[in-house]
């Protein structure tokens, strides 16, 4: 499903969502069955769709939804992926919600699972 075009009250959504680049569908469906198995699949690509809609939408989602765990699985080294994992960990801080997060990252086809604190220091590079 597509991320923006999907109602934060949508009787579609499950506690466990992916969020994820919309290349991963094509580049590698067999890592985003494995990742987001038995969870609703949202995809948005951050090269198409401005970072701040994509913040407006997850956080709403998150305030109106009973999501209890949220994954995000992106290429990585995309200058423009990146952006969905900051954007996610900022729609929780907006939404006041606290969903279990987990980031994920692609590279030559290999999956990475990426520690939560590792988000926001790669945001903040003064640190």
């Amino acid at each position: 499903m597509d991320l923006i075009a999907t109602n934060v009250y949508s009787g579609k959504l499950s506690d466990r969502v992916i969020i994820h680049g919309a290349c991963i569908e094509d580049d590698w469906p067999e890592i985003l069955d494995e990742v987001g198995k038995g969870m609703t699949r949202l995809s948005v690509c951050p090269e198409c769709i401005h970072i701040s809609t994509i913040v407006e939408k997850v956080a709403s989602m998150l305030a109106k939804s009973d999501i209890k765990e949220l994954t995000v699985l992106t290429k990585d080294g995309s200058p423009h992926c990146i952006g969905l994992h900051y954007a996610v960990e900022w729609a929780r801080t907006m939404s006041k919600s606290n969903p279990k997060l987990n980031y994920c990252v692609i590279e030559h086809g290999k999956l990475f699972h990426i520690p939560e604190g590792k988000i926001k220091e790669k945001r903040h590079l003064s640190r």
